[in-house]
């Protein structure tokens, strides 16, 4: 599995996604702004991927299932894209992968919103809870959910991340701290100009 970040505050050339046109018209037409550079950046990043797999982009089609999670139509290749504040992250696998990025901050009553959302062993894990501890537990609750299809509109305090093998990485970018958490059963190799500090 390869995984890269790319910085939402450029601007990106997609039309290497030669068969995407209308995917990639329908991002580039959405009113906001920064929610069009997030998703360019998501979309540059796998790019990226995609050459470094040695994969040609242009025939591929670009689609999204009813859950918004998008996927190549008609092909075995696997992906998944998260943004955050200024930074977008992307997993390229052959097997179903998730992948979640979150700019560490304040959560204001954190120790409660856990207590509401996270498993007994997460909030065992955790502790005392710290912006980067609540942020851990969060991606990787996401990157298990997006791994499987599925959406946060499930008990989340069901959906135990102890029992699945992660990576887990601490990025920082343009002074904020990130942290990302992958979710696919396989080596994670990860790629690009962000530096990636492993922490489980």
């Amino acid at each position: 599995m390869l995984v890269c970040a790319a910085a939402a505050d450029a601007d990106y050339d997609l039309s290497a996604f030669a068969s995407s046109a209308d995917y990639i018209g329908a991002i580039m037409s959405r009113p906001n702004e920064n929610s069009r550079r997030q998703s360019a950046a998501g979309l540059r990043a796998l790019l990226f991927l995609l050459e470094k797999a040695g994969v040609d982009p242009a025939p591929l089609v670009l689609a999204r299932e009813k859950s918004g999670r998008p996927y190549f139509a008609g092909s075995d290749i696997k992906f998944g894209i998260s943004h955050s504040g200024s930074l977008a992250v992307c997993a390229l696998s052959d097997s179903d992968v998730g992948i979640d990025i979150e700019r560490v901050r304040d959560v204001r009553n954190a120790a409660a919103l856990a207590e509401r959302h996270f498993s007994p062993s997460e909030l065992a894990w955790a502790g005392e809870m710290t912006a980067e501890k609540f942020f851990t537990v969060w991606t990787k609750k996401e990157a298990l959910l997006k791994r499987d299809g599925r959406g946060v509109d499930c008990d989340l305090r069901a959906v135990d991340t102890a029992a699945e093998d992660f990576g887990v990485y601490l990025l920082r970018y343009g002074g904020d701290k990130y942290i990302v958490s992958v979710c696919g059963g396989e080596d994670i190799s990860t790629a690009g100009g962000i530096r990636w500090e492993r922490k489980s």
